[in-house]
């Protein structure tokens, strides 16, 4: 110890170490001289394999050359250290019997007391400044400023203060230490734990001015006090470990530490440090991720991105970390500087690319804004351009974020330019170019065609072929998608260098045995097709097929779905509609069917019949719904118990039922107050005639009648036909020629009146 604290002694046997080691590489090395130089040889044959192997793998072999080459310094490292670790006994026993000798005991004994006195002075001249500090400080603390340049001024005067006392104490612990003449040991020593000691309160200061614990009036991030005092907590966690460590093993390596176990407590030091930042990643996870996905209400065009980025972020934290971590530990040659360089440039270029969307996304909005005049003569016009806006966003934005990866790519040594710049990338992009220009013509047709039906389908005001639209377009859209799908897939398959000729034929003969294993299923949309191309029914027409009739809520391209009036859906497929009843084209006719009595008087039941039909085209809503004049067929037929008068109204479509029970109900009310009677079944008993034509009535008396009625006399058939020519009421009217489809005989008196058969 005496020879390494007196300078003369010190150089004295360095200069005697340098020329024992100066002859003794000059004895080895005329008998390795062979030896090493088929060694060199046999090396600069490998390194130049290696180098020429690296050169010809690119990137990948470079760095697989570096990460082995690495490895096997970092084996030999951990050898050494190793070896150091078992002499460790050793040392602590001649350690310890050093201790037993009273000069070593008083050494050390200065040594602690020197540190002791050092570090008492310094907090000592520390604590009085900060005494006199305390209430400009207080002050400052008290202040908020309204601007941020005002806080950014009161931070700064505020880290002042918090910087002076830790000078002062690094000036009188510096000054006292000189002032001691202290031995060298014990001025490294002091040097190590004042420097770690100023640096990490440096850093801790740094701290306070970026995070302001407990100062939320200064705070220039948006942190709560909660945020801001945990962060700050984890920043001394980090920094003390980190500082001190450093500078206690550097001065240890000063005072004679073997590098081997030097180097092995750094990795140690290192090691703790990255598990500390994963748990500082893994405690914050939660909070990060709900601000990466931010609130539910926000939405926006990198919704998904960010949504995704939240769920994985820490994932990506922990491996940056432990790369940086195997990074150091590997001494890989300038892999710190690379890993700086490209995390730097890579928040560069995410920040550009944030601005630059957000530089495109207004850009597009305000080219797609039209003027107010533009607006004012084309309404729609707006509308119109705004269904393309989300668009050109989502595209622009696909651009950039592929940009932006390559760049990324280019930042981390990918060289993606360098690679797409060749063949293979030219390839490559022609191949991009033409499956973007098959899928945007594809895009391009099917939005054409979804705008032009969704514009039918929007139309208010119904025309004739509106039904019609509204069915076909859905299947029409459907069979568009179907064959934009099958041949955008084939081109791509196709240009990505697939023989799509085996999937033609496959499905050519898949096609052929549809057609003849499935003859149901084809008969059944080939009626489907013809049907709505012909607009035999459509959506919401009223129809009759086979023996349901309903409403018409669906039609697909095999089937068709009917809802009866009880609320009953029927599916029938087309292939099972012989025949179709429409109840719903154009007009229809409500026909009446009106039983009267034999004994009634069919012309004054005519009249009525007129009457009440001419009120009815007076009175809303039935005037609106009747589009023709009442006829009146006349008599039509005589049944048991009653003589038909027909005639009947022409209506708006599914009118006719609407119109047919008001006029059942006023021709009712109507016959009542006139006393004309409306048969019931009932049946009437004839006893024939004599041969002079005379009929003897049935003389029916009443059990409880008081009185026996007269009876009738008889008559003749000549007189009762005198008697009728005297009670005429002169011409009969003229009957108006019936509808063709009445000519039939049919009954046409059920509620299915005026439909339309095919």
């Amino acid at each position: 110890m005496e020879t390494l604290e007196s300078p003369e002694e010190r150089e004295k046997l360095i200069r005697q170490l340098q020329a024992m080691m100066e002859a003794r590489t000059q004895q080895e090395g005329e008998g390795t001289s062979t030896s090493q130089d088929a060694g060199t040889n046999e090396t600069g044959q490998d390194g130049e394999s290696r180098a020429a192997a690296s050169e010809e793998g690119g990137l990948g072999a470079q760095m697989l050359g570096v990460v082995s080459g690495s490895v096997a310094d970092l084996s030999d490292q951990l050898v050494e250290a190793g070896g150091a670790l078992t002499e460790l006994p050793s040392a602590l026993f001649e350690a310890a019997e050093d201790l037993q000798d009273r000069d070593a005991v008083q050494r050390v004994l200065e040594i602690v007391g020197k540190l002791l006195l050092v570090f008492a002075a310094g907090l000592l001249g520390e604590f009085l400044i900060k005494r006199l500090l305390a209430r400009p400080r207080r002050i400052l603390e008290d202040r908020s400023g309204d601007s941020w340049l005002i806080r950014v001024l009161y931070l700064l005067l505020r880290t002042l203060l918090d910087i002076v006392p830790i000078a002062v104490f690094a000036a009188v612990a510096y000054g006292v230490l000189l002032l001691s003449e202290p031995r060298e040991i014990t001025r490294l020593v002091a040097l190590a734990l004042i420097n770690a000691n100023v640096f990490s309160r440096v850093i801790s200061a740094g701290g306070r001015l970026l995070l302001s614990p407990g100062v939320s009036g200064l705070r220039l991030l948006p942190l709560h006090d909660e945020s801001a005092t945990y962060g700050y907590l984890w920043l001394r966690r980090f920094t003390v470990p980190a500082v001190y460590g450093y500078f206690i093993l550097d001065g240890l390596l000063l005072l004679g530490l073997d590098p081997a176990a030097y180097e092995l407590l750094l990795t140690i030091l290192g090691l703790v440090l990255a598990a500390l930042a994963v748990v500082f990643v893994l405690q914050i996870r939660v909070p990060v991720a709900n601000r990466l996905r931010g609130r539910p209400d926000e939405g926006g065009r990198l919704a998904g991105v960010r949504a995704r980025l939240a769920d994985v972020w820490h994932v990506l934290a922990i491996v940056y970390l432990l790369g940086i971590f195997v990074v150091w530990v590997m001494d890989v040659p300038g892999g710190f500087f690379f890993l700086a360089r490209a995390t730097a440039l890579s928040l560069v270029v995410l920040v550009a690319a944030r601005l630059l969307s957000q530089f495109i996304g207004k850009l597009v909005e305000r080219s797609f804004r039209l003027n107010a005049g533009l607006s004012e003569t084309y309404p729609m016009l707006q509308l119109r351009a705004n269904r393309y806006l989300p668009v050109f966003h989502r595209i622009l934005n696909t651009v950039l974020s592929l940009l932006t990866l390559l760049m990324l790519l280019e930042v981390w040594g990918a060289s993606p330019f360098a690679w797409l710049a060749t063949d293979a990338g030219h390839g490559l992009l022609g191949t991009v170019t033409s499956i973007l220009l098959i899928m945007g013509i594809a895009f391009v047709v099917w939005e054409v065609f979804s705008v032009v039906a969704e514009n039918q389908l929007k139309r208010k005001v119904e025309g004739e072929n509106s039904q019609r639209i509204q069915t076909l377009l859905p299947l029409m859209r459907n069979a568009l998608r179907i064959v934009l799908i099958v041949m955008v897939a084939l081109i791509v398959l196709s240009e990505l260098g697939l023989n799509i000729a085996p999937l033609l034929a496959g499905a050519g003969v898949i096609g052929l045995a549809i057609g003849f294993g499935a003859q149901t299923l084809v008969h059944d949309i080939i009626t489907g097709v013809f049907i709505l191309l012909e607009d035999s029914m459509g959506v919401g027409d009223v129809v009759t097929l086979g023996e349901h009739t309903g409403t018409v809520e669906k039609l697909t391209i095999r089937t068709i779905e009917l809802r009866d009036l009880e609320g009953n859906v029927h599916t029938l497929p087309f292939s099972q509609v012989s025949t179709i009843q429409n109840y719903s084209k154009e007009f229809a006719y409500s026909l009446i069917d009106l039983g009267v009595a034999y004994r009634e008087d069919v012309d004054q039941v005519m009249e009525i019949m007129q009457e009440v039909a001419d009120g009815m085209r007076e009175d809303e809503p039935f005037a609106s719904n009747i589009v023709g004049e009442f006829e009146i067929f006349g008599l039509d037929r005589f049944d048991d118990s009653a003589v038909i008068v027909r005639g009947r109204f022409k209506t708006k479509p599914l009118m006719q039922w609407g119109i047919r029970r008001e006029f059942n109900r006023r021709i009712k009310r109507v016959f009542d107050e006139r006393g004309i009677e409306i048969p019931f079944p009932h049946t009437t008993l004839f006893f024939g005639q004599n041969k002079e034509g005379l009929a003897p009535p049935a003389h029916v008396v009443h059990s409880e009648a008081e009185e026996t009625a007269e009876p009738v006399p008889m008559t003749s058939r000549a007189e009762q036909e005198g008697a009728g020519k005297k009670a005429g009421h002169g011409k009969p009217k003229e009957i108006p020629v019936e509808h063709p489809t009445e000519e039939s005989g049919e009954d046409d008196s059920s509620e299915d009146g005026g439909g339309e058969a095919r």
